[in-house]
Parts: structure tokens; sequence; C-alpha cells
């Protein structure tokens, strides 16, 4: 399992096209949602698998990232943020 980034920006984002795509980002595996557009997701999928399921979800303008979040991190984010992070982040030594 890895721990990936997921951030977008929806052009012309309706309340009905977040929905979407937010529902698609929770059902790939257990997530947190520390920022506004960004989540973090404990999965085995691969970065690209998870581009090609939410691309679904896209219309044109709008734009998605996704990235593996290794052991180096920084943030001011909720503590139980941090928790969640601590808890799913696995770091390899070696």
């Amino acid at each position: 399992m890895s721990v990936r980034l997921i951030s977008y920006d929806l052009k012309n984002g309706t309340e009905e096209d977040y929905g979407e795509l937010i529902g698609a980002i929770t059902s790939l595996g257990d997530y947190c949602h520390p920022l506004s557009s960004q989540w973090l997701v404990d999965t085995d999928l691969s970065a690209r698998e998870i581009k090609d399921i939410l691309k679904a979800k896209l219309k044109a303008g709008d734009h998605i990232l996704v990235s593996t979040l290794t052991g180096d991190y920084a943030g001011r984010v909720k503590e139980s943020h941090l928790k969640w992070i601590r808890a799913h982040q696995v770091i390899f030594v070696g």
C-alpha cells in the first residue's frame, strides 16, 4: 500500500461535479482530506491507475495531479490529519 496525494482544480466545477469526483476518490481506499482540493488515499493502485479512474470525472479545462507521499513531509493542517498521515505512512530505511 502507498499513500497517494491527489490534487485537483475544477475550472467551472458544479456541486455535482465535485460530488462525483469526491465519490470516486473516496472509493479508492482509506482516505484523509487535509485541504480543499487535496486528498490522501492509502491504496494499492498506482498514480497512473488513479489518474485514469478519476479522469472520467473531469471536463475540459480541469486538472489533476497524483503522486506518492514519501516519508519526508511537513505541513500546517489539523492534528487529526497529521495523525492519519503518521498512521498510514510507510518509511523505508536502507
